[in-house]
């Protein structure tokens, strides 16, 4: 046990030689822009969120109670989104019509 204990404070004491910033301060909010990774959407990704917002509130919450008491299984929702692109965006666009005509 006390072998252990001994390893983890060594360990401890050539992490801190790196001098890696302390959990209990933040990062520096100075930088320029477009330095390091960005969280922000790009315009297609806000165009795809908008979309997607929109058919939620438009198309499936009409008709979600209805679907969840009779626990039908919502086609015609699932091929509205298919339509918009909504649906499976990692199936490649020239395999996309294969898996289309599926639902039809």
């Amino acid at each position: 046990m006390a072998a252990g204990f001994g390893r983890c404070c060594r360990v401890l004491r050539s992490i801190s030689h790196f001098h890696w910033r302390s959990q209990h301060t933040k990062a520096n909010r100075q930088r320029e822009p477009g330095l390091g990774f960005s969280f922000e959407f790009t315009e297609q990704q806000k165009e795809f969120q908008a979309t997607a917002r929109k058919f939620a509130r438009e198309e499936i919450i009409p008709v979600a109670a209805e679907y969840d008491k009779t626990g039908e299984y919502p086609v015609p929702i699932i091929r509205r989104a298919w339509e918009l692109g909504l649906m499976n965006t990692h199936i490649p666009e020239n395999c996309a019509n294969a898996y289309y005509y599926c639902w039809k």
